[in-house]
């Protein structure tokens, strides 16, 4: 497959945008007054793994040359 090399890092960006989607909802609306500071900061680390990991993902897509075409 073309992409195979950026699999791995695909598939830890869709998690950890997962992973945001529901901390941000637990934060608007599950948690009680009490953890949303801890819960918060969990939160604002997923955005910066996110944002490493897309860096980490968009480096791989250029440092992998394109296969030659058939055709």
């Amino acid at each position: 497959p073309r992409h195979a090399h950026q699999r791995r890092s695909g598939l830890l960006l869709i998690g950890l945008g997962a992973a945001g989607v529901l901390s941000g909802y637990a934060l608007y609306y599950l948690v009680p007054e009490a953890w949303r500071p801890a819960l918060g900061w969990a939160h604002a680390g997923l955005g910066l793994a996110g944002v490493a990991a897309g860096a980490w993902h968009g480096r791989r897509r250029r440092a992998v040359p394109p296969s030659p075409t058939s055709g």
